[in-house]
């Protein structure tokens, strides 16, 4: 991203929906269809050829991407959405169901939350390395703190 420039509005000479519930949709879509049905509206029901490359640059918000297998994944936008809804709200006074930001410019806030942030907390936890350094203690809490914030085993907040 380019402070002087124009955040990107089109791909291959096609407008298409750049604020970040359109995204959100697309990458928390479950289902081909609910896929489809996300890149028909982000391209407002047009969507040209060959695509590919500068589509995934657009959703990557103009970074290249560094695939790290070591790396856990941190965050989950559809597990994590009140966490993230509330650093917005406690780190930029930014109420998200209020504001349509555009893509890049979300990212940039949420990779820019503060260490006090919830979000930054949880993705803290769900990182950290454990090694033999640590006391036996230390590495119970911070096993503890990774099964109570884990992405793989979430049911929600309502399961039964």
């Amino acid at each position: 991203m380019r402070l002087d420039r124009k955040l990107p509005d089109e791909i291959a000479g096609v407008k298409i929906q750049t604020g970040f519930r359109s995204i959100l949709r697309l990458l928390c879509a479950e289902t081909d269809e609910d896929k489809g049905r996300a890149i028909l509206e982000i391209f407002n029901g047009t969507i040209p050829e060959n695509i590919g490359e500068e589509f995934n640059q657009f959703i990557a918000a103009g970074e290249v991407k560094e695939e790290n297998e070591d790396q856990p994944k941190s965050f989950d936008f559809v597990k994590d959405a009140g966490r993230i809804y509330s650093s917005f709200y406690s780190d930029y006074g930014i109420n998200l169901f209020h504001e349509n930001l555009h893509w890049w410019e979300f990212m940039e806030l949420f990779k820019g939350l503060s260490e006090n942030s919830i979000m930054k907390k949880v993705m803290e936890i769900r990182t950290k390395k454990l090694d033999d350094k640590m006391s036996k203690d230390e590495i119970a809490h911070w096993v503890e703190m990774k099964s109570l914030f884990a992405l793989d085993d979430f049911e929600g907040y309502y399961s039964e």
